[in-house]
């Protein structure tokens, strides 16, 4: 269970500017459409009314699939399990913000990117259990099995 929470925090941390518009608009659609009914209510219930109530609303339905297919085509890890791999670090190679871990695991090797807080604790040959955003790649919960005995 709380993997799961750090896998979504660490997506919030990654995606919210495009996860705060998204969830703005849906509301600001939600709210519109609520003061059409009630406005449709407390009118004279009108043919006209009802049919321009329900091509707005079907406008704004079609705007807010637009936006979610949008959020999900961009920020499609929100759906997906949290990756796992246990293993021997193989190689890091760090380049500027972001290192690439080889991971060499029972079944695959995986190329994996850590930041520099995790990079830090990070030597060629430790065990790991690694906790990644699979679209991305990008680490975010690292569990030290074993170290590299020299």
């Amino acid at each position: 269970m709380m993997d799961l929470v750090n896998y979504y925090r660490q997506l919030f941390l990654i995606s919210w500017p495009a996860f705060c518009l998204f969830l703005s608009i849906m509301i600001f659609f939600v709210y519109r459409f609520a003061l059409r009914m009630k406005a449709y209510r407390t009118g004279g219930k009108k043919t006209k009314a009802l049919i321009r109530m329900w091509v707005m609303t079907l406008i704004s339905l079609a705007v807010m699939i637009v936006f979610g297919t949008m959020f999900l085509t961009e920020h499609g890890e929100w759906l997906e399990k949290p990756g796992y791999m246990k293993g021997k670090i193989k190689e890091i190679n760090s380049s500027g913000e972001k290192a690439v871990l080889t991971i060499d695991g029972a079944q695959s090797t995986l190329d994996l990117f850590a930041e520099k807080s995790i990079q830090e604790k990070l030597n060629k040959g430790d065990i790991v259990e690694l906790f990644y955003i699979p679209g991305k790649k990008v680490i975010y919960q690292c569990n030290f099995l074993t170290e590299k005995s020299d």
